[in-house]
């Protein structure tokens, strides 16, 4: 991929070829007969400039924050000089950007911390309480079990992962703050709860009720009901196109806008009802798993799947996608790694027992997969080689997972199960670096105000997933 280095880094010492000063030895340039410090005749020692030393991986690290693999001369058009100008400033203040966030690597200095430990001890035999017991104050205590007989539950957690969402599927409905455990509303709806979803700040959020979508305030006020797909059974939300995504009973993928509350697309997918459903943060591409073994990969501006893999030879029971990888778990008591390059299988992992129900990835790139009362963490398992043996696993007795999803930023990853929800420590599971123009885990109410009108000002257009 070529980059083209902004001329102002060549000033900064990217290029910049060393060169001896002028007046380095000989004579002096100063007034006076020669006997002041640094005037008239001197002889003394030479005195050379520093040279800075070259960053040999700085152009990795651009292309890391370049976007896309585009030259100068592809978009500008002959045509049209004044959009010639304005795509050339574009494309400078890319590169401009994508040089400034490479050399900012620097003051990040704080690290994913895993687990070490000597060569013949395992990871995987640390229970909670070996890990909650090494750990400092501020990760025990986002450690939390909630006992309730409204399960299995599911969760879904805000973008800042500050905020989370629980749906029972007996009606209860909390939404609550996981810093201060503060809860901001809790619902009994009266009937069967499928899907919860945040949308794009803590102050609405959506659930999918027995034949309804509902969509609720941070108070718990029923704001809109959406009756045009009814039976959904999964939910997902785009937050660069403000566009949340249901897929129901009667095999339909709905894409509706949230800023102004029309339906964009809907797609009829024929392969009976959606097994599971989960979005591409790449791309906004969403990935349907079906009873049948197939995942489809579906955008709103085509009616046909632009992807159709066959995946399992049974069910897909759960689907995460993490940049160019894709996990998928089959109920024949397999899960699958898949490299959406080339679409490829990279791995094959079989369970002992129940099937895998749920999987997420951390970003760090941590799996987690819940198989029955069994809760198991990989690690290193994208792109690498095969694992032997998983990186943390933990057990709920009686219980039976039915959700798992990692909070952005923290080493947690919170699991809904039979009876009720509650949190684990994964240590290196969060990101240690955060951008807070994109989610602020700190943001206060101005902050959020002012993102939420920048965002709906930047907001993509559907025909934009491609």
């Amino acid at each position: 991929m070529f980059v083209q280095v902004p001329l102002h880094s060549r000033r900064e010492g990217l290029d910049r070829i060393p060169a001896e000063g002028n007046g380095a030895k000989g004579k002096g340039r100063g007034r006076g007969k020669g006997k002041g410090k640094g005037k008239g005749k001197g002889r003394g020692k030479s005195s050379k400039e520093p040279v800075p030393k070259s960053d040999k991986g700085l152009e990795k690290r651009i292309q890391k924050y370049a976007r896309g693999d585009v030259a100068l001369q592809e978009v500008v058009s002959g045509k049209d000089k004044k959009l010639s100008g304005q795509m050339k400033q574009r494309y400078r203040s890319d590169q401009e950007t994508a040089f400034r966030l490479a050399k900012a690597e620097v003051l990040q200095t704080a690290e994913a911390g895993f687990i070490d430990t000597e060569e013949q001890d395992q990871t995987k035999r640390l229970t909670q309480k070996d890990i909650i017991e090494s750990a400092g104050v501020g990760v025990a205590r986002k450690h939390f079990s909630f006992d309730l007989p409204f399960g299995p539950y599911s969760c879904s957690i805000s973008r800042n992962g500050q905020n989370m969402l629980a749906g029972g599927i007996k009606g209860h409905v909390a939404f609550m703050h996981l810093e201060s455990m503060n809860i901001f509303t809790e619902l009994h709806v009266k009937e069967s709860v499928r899907a919860v979803q945040t949308l794009h700040n803590e102050n609405m959020f959506a659930v999918a009720q027995r034949k309804y979508i509902f969509i609720y305030d941070k108070q718990g006020i029923e704001l809109h009901c959406i009756k045009q797909q009814k039976s959904p059974m999964h939910l997902d939300f785009l937050p660069y196109h403000f566009l949340l995504v249901s897929a129901g009973e009667r095999g339909e993928i709905t894409w509706r806008d949230i800023s102004y509350g029309e339906q964009v697309a809907e797609h009829k997918t024929h392969l009976g009802p959606t097994a599971c459903m989960r979005h591409n943060p790449t791309n906004a591409v969403m990935h349907l798993g079906h009873n049948k073994g197939v995942v489809t990969l579906w955008t709103p501006s085509v009616k046909e799947p632009v992807v159709k893999m066959a995946c399992h030879n049974a069910k897909v029971n759960a689907i995460a996608v993490s940049g160019n990888y894709m996990v998928t778990a089959g109920a024949e008591s397999k899960w699958k790694v898949w490299d959406l390059r080339t679409y490829a299988e990279l791995h094959c992992y079989r369970t002992r027992g129940h099937a895998v129900s749920s999987i997420d990835i951390s970003m760090t790139g941590l799996v987690a997969t819940g198989a029955g009362c069994h809760l198991e963490v990989w690690k290193d398992v994208l792109a690498s080689a095969r694992q032997p043996r998983p990186y943390i696993t933990e057990e709920y007795k009686g219980r039976m997972i039915s959700c798992a999803r990692f909070r952005p930023f923290e080493d947690v990853c919170c699991v809904g199960h039979s009876d009720g929800f509650g949190s684990l420590i994964v240590p290196g599971a969060g990101k240690a670096n955060f951008d807070s123009f994109e989610a602020n885990p700190y943001e206060t109410k101005s902050q959020r105000r002012e993102r939420e009108v920048n965002s709906l000002l930047d907001k993509l257009q559907p025909d934009s997933i491609m």
